[in-house]
């Protein structure tokens, strides 16, 4: 008796049951369907092949804007950086940290070729007024936004870090 391809024995691997490995567990993407997808989401594409008119972007982003956003923070980000806060201090806390992103490890050499940037330059504590070279650390681009979903654990983790050093 044949058995369906539809049918399902006691012990047969498939995408619901335990024990399944995906096709392409372990295999690297190929680069050229990485860059391919970059692109495509660069250019905005990555709605499923939906386009957005101009107007329909512009209401979203009003309706996503300032107060109304979950991230809003009540307008901190408008202060001013206290005049301490020069290319010559960012450039010497880049030098402390060897050019190197204190949470992942890239270099200011990579960072360059991936985003056209230097590293940047955070604050620990997340106070633009305190520029302390304690309270600062050289962070890449993903780095220094992924850090802003849980302060008060990166503002632990870089702390401790300064301490142990």
């Amino acid at each position: 008796m044949a058995v369906s391809s539809t049918s399902f024995k006691k012990g047969h691997k498939n995408g619901f049951s335990k024990g399944y490995t995906p096709w392409n567990k372990g295999n690297k993407m190929p680069e050229s369907f990485i860059e391919k997808n970059r692109l495509r989401m660069l250019l905005n594409n990555h709605n499923k092949g939906r386009k957005f008119s101009v107007e329909y972007k512009r209401k979203l982003s009003e309706a996503q804007s300032g107060e109304k956003s979950h991230r809003w923070r009540g307008g901190v980000s408008f202060f001013p950086y206290t005049p301490e806060w020069t290319k010559i201090l960012r450039l010497a806390i880049r030098q402390r940290d060897n050019f190197t992103c204190q949470k992942c490890g890239m270099t200011e050499k990579e960072h360059l070729k991936k985003f056209r940037m230097v590293l940047s330059v955070n604050h620990i504590d997340f106070d633009k007024n305190n520029c302390d070279p304690k309270n600062l650390n050289t962070l890449c681009r993903g780095c220094n936004t992924s850090i802003n979903f849980n302060r008060k654990y990166w503002t632990d983790y870089f702390q401790s870090l300064i301490l142990t050093n």
